[in-house]
Order: structure tokens, then C-alpha cells, then sequence
């Protein structure tokens, strides 16, 4: 995998560093043996989407090996407008209207909208105050290959302001899943 992105980004391997809870919470609820072998990125956090999306194409090569290739992260998330009571149904509608809007640009694939989120997408920077937290959405449509097609797999609040939106790209041999790690909380 190093080899790949080697060419084109500054690489650095560490075996010493353990997984992120967004890789070890989804990885439990799927594999919860433990038995199959994980290799963890961490994407450059204040890069841009259009780069964070050539990560994914450069990687969607392993996918065509049998490799799964998720990305963990969340839908929306304001951590300054949680409300930890709050049930699923108590959703601010910001969040809501961003999450529905989210969901039809997933499935009609336009990319383009959900690149320019902040300006496209109705409470676009309310939703993603940070762009940490969407930027495997980025490297998960980095990686489709020909013929996938999203599908959601998820569909939830918590908090009040964190989506659980999830999707997979189905349509070749190996999905490619959007998991986000707050579903496991």
C-alpha cells in the first residue's frame, strides 16, 4: 500500500501506533474475531477534498486484488450543537436538511456537489464546522470502481447533530463501505 501512495505523498509506517477508534469499533461490529488483517491510513486532515479523493483512486488498485476499503467518519457532525439526551428522532433540523441533501447527491453520484458541500449543501458549514470527520466520504468515492453503484446501508441521528449515514459501493467484486464509527457508540 506504501508503495502506491510512495510516488505521490510523504509516507511514513509505524507497526507501534494502534488503530483509531474509527477503525477499531467498525472492524469489531464486522469481524469481532479479530481474524482478518487491517492496515490503517491516516488521511491529511486539513487537505482537500479533491486530493483526499486521488488517495482513494490511487488505493481502489487493491480493490480489484479483494482488499476491502473503508472509510470511517460521519455524515455531519457539529460537536458544538450536541445534546447528549437527545434521542434519535430529536434531530436539529440543520442537520436533518444536510443529511437528506447528502444522501441524494450520494446516490445521483454528483460528486461535485458533495465536493463544494460548504457552498452546494443547504447548512453545509453547519453541519461540518471541521472537515475532519467527512474526509473518508471523500477518499470512499475516490475509490469506486466502473460499475459502482452507493447504496445506503444506514440511515440515523445521534445527538442531535451527528448523522449516521452509511453507504457501500456495490457493483464489483468487493464492496467499499462508508461505516461511520459513531453507529457503534
Amino acid at each position: 500500500m506504501a508503495t502506491l501512495l510512495d510516488e505521490e505523498y510523504e509516507v511514513s509506517l509505524n507497526a507501534h501506533y494502534g488503530f483509531d477508534y474509527g477503525t477499531w469499533m467498525p472492524l469489531r461490529m464486522i469481524r469481532p474475531s479479530g481474524d482478518v488483517p487491517v492496515v490503517q491510513i491516516s488521511l491529511p486532515m486539513f487537505e482537500d477534498p479533491r486530493k483526499i479523493m486521488k488517495i482513494g483512486h490511487t488505493l481502489s488498485e487493491l480493490r480489484k486484488e479483494g482488499i476491502l476499503l473503508m472509510g470511517s467518519g460521519t455524515a455531519a457532525l457539529n460537536a458544538s450543537k450536541i445534546v447528549w439526551y437527545a434521542r434519535g428522532e430529536d434531530v436539529n433540523p440543520k442537520i436533518r436538511t444536510f443529511d437528506n441533501w447528502l444522501e441524494e447527491n450520494l446516490l445521483s453520484a454528483n460528486i461535485e456537489n458533495i465536493l463544494d458541500y460548504r457552498k452546494s449543501g443547504p447548512h453545509g458549514e453547519f453541519a461540518h464546522p471541521s472537515t475532519a470527520s467527512l474526509l473518508p466520504i471523500f477518499f470512499t468515492m475516490g475509490s469506486s470502481l466502473t460499475g459502482d453503484v452507493p447504496k445506503i446501508i444506514h440511515k440515523g441521528f445521534r445527538y442531535s447533530s451527528t448523522s449516521l449515514l452509511s453507504f457501500c459501493l456495490t457493483g464489483s467484486a468487493i464492496h467499499l463501505v462508508f461505516f461511520l464509527y459513531q453507529l457503534l457508540l
